[in-house]
């Protein structure tokens, strides 16, 4: 008999997003701080290609309004 209360049965997303971009130097700094505490995989990044100015769309911009990276989202 299974546990249903036992989470790591479970398979679940990181509650932690960060969107960036893999050139940027400030995600850079971010990717380093979360691997030094060994927090990478729970962390699900999704890239901002700043080369097309996916940056300033409004999709973006309702996230972060200054259009900057990186950003955290918890859930």
């Amino acid at each position: 008999m299974t546990d249903i209360h036992n989470a790591s049965a479970v398979p679940s997303l990181p509650a932690m997003k960060i969107y960036d971009w893999y050139d940027g130097p400030y995600p850079a700094r971010v990717r380093i701080a979360l691997a030094e505490k060994g927090l990478l995989s729970e962390v699900e990044f999704i890239p901002v290609n700043l080369w097309k100015g996916e940056h300033k769309k409004p999709e973006f911009l309702a996230i972060n309004y200054s259009g900057t990276l990186p950003v955290f989202s918890a859930e």
